[in-house]
């Protein structure tokens, strides 16, 4: 093709391609109930309560709704003027683009539509059957519906659900098309539902209502708002927004890590949450421990603080809990807590060889004495230690104190003995080191001539060699007892 072909054809795509306002942003995935009016105004509710109104020109759409992929706010025009399968993208703004007609869609007047979490476009006119769009190319398949439905369409928890006769609520399995019809008991379903964080929001007239136990085969409801300025004919919501409402947000506690000696407190879970996109007191709303995710013994206090128990395991734990308000019981929200426990404990390598072992044995040091528990020095009260290897010093032994025994007879030499020490009120947290010892000969002890000890290297000294005798065995007995004591703790 000719480089004019080529201008000719790209000058003829522009021209059929719809064009997007230089200005364009998106309405954007927020917590805010969207609906239409069935004029050429657009409405929004903030969490706050306040109502924003978006100017739609001569557009006047329904079956309006907003994808959580992209965070366009999508619809149908209610007066077709024969372009009522035709998909509109409405801009913050108010201005709008016909994106063209959707291949497999009749053209006809739509009223009931909602995104899913994937971004798939569900919409039915409210008879059989239900379509399925994808607004990236433009196409639909067909759903076939058990029984007719009507009001709106919200996507949550894996199924679609919208009114039967403005009395009933419908939920529609997305797979088979089933319908199954539920009575939501003292409430006329109105034309609209909003689908976010969970929640499944619908109104009566100017009052919004949250459908309760929507998954169960008896949902009821609560008030959550009213005062809405009509007229209310369809919604749109980000499903994956956070509550307009009460909005408990999932926090990360990880940055202050509890020790697992003394346990301790992390902050306020309600630090984030919100009432009505504002900050609440305490004492607006009751706190429970949904989970506690395996950290046994934790607690949530009234204030949102949570307590984690001394002898708590090292690890992360996520916890879940659940916030109501006081002044309405049934309006609530969940969200979850990271927690972390670390271990405090911290055995010190030793190296005991400026204090070297005879052979005829001896104590040469304690363990304990360089090693930490919680930043401070470790109490002989506060571990176990044991002895896990002794490097080849056969009949070595370490004390329940920590002090290291050499045996009478070791074979002079280095050796490195490996020990473990675990916290008496969590014996799972343990830390091991390692500590060097040192034996060396003993001096050669041996009577010299006219009744002297001789030792080597030192002058011979006067004696009675029943003295010595004496001496040895007071000496022996006196080393043995200290040994039983160090060993049984007295």
């Amino acid at each position: 093709m000719s480089l004019l072909g080529v201008a000719l054809l790209a000058g003829a795509l522009l021209a059929i391609a719809p064009a997007t306002p230089a200005s364009a942003v998106p309405v954007g995935c927020t917590s805010d109930l969207i609906y239409a009016t069935n004029t050429n105004q657009i409405r929004s509710r903030t969490p706050s309560g306040a109502i924003n109104v978006i100017n739609t020109g001569t557009l006047s759409a329904n079956t309006i709704a907003l994808n959580p992929v992209d965070g366009q706010l999508y619809g149908f025009p209610t007066n077709t003027g024969g372009l009522g399968n035709h998909l509109f993208r409405i801009e913050a703004d108010g201005s709008n683009t016909d994106l063209g007609a959707i291949t497999g869609l009749p053209a006809a007047t739509y009223a009931l539509g909602g995104f899913d979490d994937t971004g798939t476009l569900w919409m039915t006119s409210g008879l059989s059957p239900l379509y399925r769009v994808d607004v990236s190319t433009l196409t639909a398949t067909t759903l076939a519906l058990s029984s007719s439905v009507n009001g709106d369409l919200a996507f949550i928890d894996g199924a679609l659900y919208a009114g039967v006769g403005f009395t009933q609520l419908a939920r529609i399995n997305v797979t088979t098309g089933n319908v199954t019809v539920l009575t939501v008991p003292g409430w006329a379903i109105a034309s609209s539902f909003w689908s976010v964080d969970g929640h499944l929001y619908g109104n009566t007239g100017t009052t919004i209502r949250e459908v309760l136990n929507y998954a169960t085969a008896t949902p009821t409801f609560t008030v959550v708002a009213s005062g809405l300025p009509g007229p209310v004919n369809d919604g749109a919501s980000c499903l994956s927004a956070a509550s307009p409402f009460l909005n408990a947000m999932d926090d990360d506690f990880s940055a202050s890590p509890v020790t697992t000696t003394a346990g301790g407190t992390v902050s306020s879970v309600f630090a984030n949450d919100l009432n009505n996109g504002a900050a609440f007191a305490s004492i607006d709303v009751t706190a429970t421990l949904q989970s506690d995710g395996g950290l046994t013994g934790a607690t949530l206090a009234p204030d949102g603080t949570t307590t984690v128990p001394a002898g708590a395991t090292p690890g992360s734990y996520t916890l879940g809990y659940r916030i109501c308000l006081v002044s309405n019981p049934a309006l609530c929200d969940t969200a979850v807590a990271l927690v972390v426990v670390q271990a405090s404990l911290d055995a010190v390598d030793d190296d005991f060889s400026s204090n070297p072992a005879t052979t005829a044995g001896g104590d040469v040091g304690n363990v304990l004495t360089n090693d930490v528990n919680d930043g401070a020095a470790v109490a002989s009260t506060d571990v176990t230690a044991t002895l896990q290897s002794n490097g080849g010093l056969t009949g070595a032994s370490l004390a329940l104190d920590g002090t290291v025994t050499v045996p009478v007879g070791a074979t002079p030499g280095s050796y490195t003995l490996g020990y473990q020490i675990c916290l008496t009120v969590n014996a799972a947290v343990c830390d091991t080191a390692t500590f060097l010892v040192v034996v060396v000969a003993s001096p050669a002890i041996q009577t010299g001539g006219g009744g002297a000890l001789a030792v080597s290297g030192v002058s011979s000294i006067p004696y009675s060699a029943g003295a010595a005798v004496l001496l040895l065995m007071l000496g022996t007995l006196m080393l043995g007892a200290a040994r039983v004591m160090r060993s049984t703790g007295s």
